[in-house]
């Protein structure tokens, strides 16, 4: 018998031991139950795939990694036939797989080659790929340009591709060795692709040129590719680092924007305490007109290491308005928009209460217990002023229109923990995969 179908039988038998026990029962959940295990789909196509992690859905297809007679590898699955297709085999053996376009990827190999694939054919690139923690690989956001170090860590040179034209670039001849360790986290694309920065301080545009130089201690694009946000490199940087065993950076005291197109300067935050961007504490509204760092009390070691971050508020500034604003009492260690005109804040990690806050008012909705989804957030969906969230096993829709207070709207009752949550924009589908690894579809209504 395939697992999924073990794993129905399983639960209907647990409903049915409850009810035979003499426990009562809230009538409303035994229906809402009833009612789920209507719509839920399960797919039958994964009964023999284990460790599905979900990549993205787009155009009604599903991708997803798994293992399958004990090979790493990479699916495709139609959610209106549920069809499946073996797209990449065997990803496992290479040191970097990057899944891009339909058919295509970007792998690195245990010899340090860098591979386009594309269908069945692999193209090499380059070799002597640079390796730190993983190979030095970027991929623009439209996928069409690849930035990456070749040569040893104490000299590698920095390189851009371009996939469709075959032809590469050579950006700079002579990196430092910190330049090429923190190239994981320190080189980021713009979100248009338009740009990109290298260690947080020389912003390149995409043919490879020079545009500007910034003295940050850490950088965050705007949405639009028109601003960057830094915090301004300390006068006495030595005394200011600060680190965690994967992280090292400096505390800086002033927050700044820089205008792309002008290449002007403004310092929108200054805080004599100190700022410091450890995970992600950086976040700008969707339409990029506001920005905002969550800010607390830093506790260091003796060493100068990261102890703890005592969370106490969020700084907010308006581009348009050109003011800042402080949203108090967010002692959480993640925030992020949800609007121009909403923030919402929760602590990962930790099963944590979420409170979604109006930035006029600060009028707060509060959730008792969201899950943690896709492994990082609490809303695994935000379209427009709609969200997605699940507490205690309810999947809900969480309106939060500017002109209108927020609505939360009960879709699904899971009969079981939901691991990861994606919807299909062309299908208008939800994929779930449960803690148990199976996939389920269902339909919104």
């Amino acid at each position: 018998m395939k697992k999924g179908s073990c794993f129905i039988i399983i639960l209907l038998f647990m409903i049915v031991i409850l009810i035979g026990c003499g426990r009562e029962e809230d009538p409303q959940q035994q229906e809402a139950i009833e009612s789920a295990l209507e719509r839920l789909e399960e797919v039958e196509a994964v009964a023999d795939i284990g460790r599905i992690t979900g990549v993205r859905v787009e155009e009604g297809i599903f991708y997803f990694t798994g293992v399958e007679e004990n090979y790493f590898n990479f699916y495709a699955l139609d959610l209106a036939d549920f069809e499946l297709t073996l797209i990449h085999e065997r990803i496992g053996r290479y040191d970097s797989f990057i899944p891009i376009k339909k058919n295509e990827a970007l792998l690195v190999d245990s010899e340090g080659q860098l591979l386009h694939r594309s269908g069945v054919e692999d193209k090499k690139i380059d070799e002597e790929i640079t390796f730190t923690r993983s190979p030095n690989v970027r991929i623009s956001p439209d996928e069409s340009l690849v930035l990456y170090t070749k040569g040893p860590t104490e000299n590698a040179h920095l390189y851009l591709y371009n996939i469709q034209e075959n032809n590469r670039i050579l950006v700079k001849d002579s990196m430092s060795e910190e330049e090429v360790k923190t190239f994981s986290y320190k080189t980021r694309w713009s979100p248009l692709g338009n740009y990109f920065v290298v260690n947080h301080n020389q912003i390149y545009d995409i043919e490879g040129n020079l545009y500007y130089e910034v003295d940050a201690t850490t950088t965050n694009w705007g949405p639009n590719d028109e601003h960057l946000v830094f915090i301004k490199m300390p006068d006495n940087p030595i005394e200011e680092v600060i680190f965690t065993s994967h992280w090292e950076s400096y505390i800086g005291y002033e927050m700044v924007l820089l205008s792309l197109e002008s290449k002007e300067e403004k310092t929108i935050f200054t805080r004599p305490e100190g700022m410091v961007d450890v995970f992600e504490n950086i976040q700008w509204s969707q339409e990029g007109s506001r920005v905002g760092i969550s800010v607390g009390e830093i506790i260091q070691g003796s060493e100068g290491q990261l102890e703890k971050l005592n969370y106490e508020k969020v700084m907010i500034y308006n581009i348009e308005q050109k003011e800042a604003t402080n949203v108090r009492n967010m002692p959480y260690n993640f925030f992020d928009f949800l609007s121009e005109k909403y923030i919402y804040g929760s602590n990962l990690g930790v099963r944590d209460v979420l409170d979604i806050i109006e930035l006029e008012t600060n009028e707060r909705k509060t959730y008792s217990h969201p899950d943690i989804l896709n492994n990082r957030d609490m809303f695994a969906i935000v379209e427009g002023s709609i969200a997605y969230i699940i507490e205690e096993n309810q999947l809900l829709k969480v309106s939060f229109d500017d002109s209108e207070d927020i609505m939360s709207e009960e879709i699904i009752y899971f009969p079981w923990d939901v691991m990861t949550l994606y919807k299909d924009e062309k299908t208008a589908r939800f994929v779930v995969i449960t803690n148990e690894n199976n996939v389920f579809v269902f339909d919104e209504n």
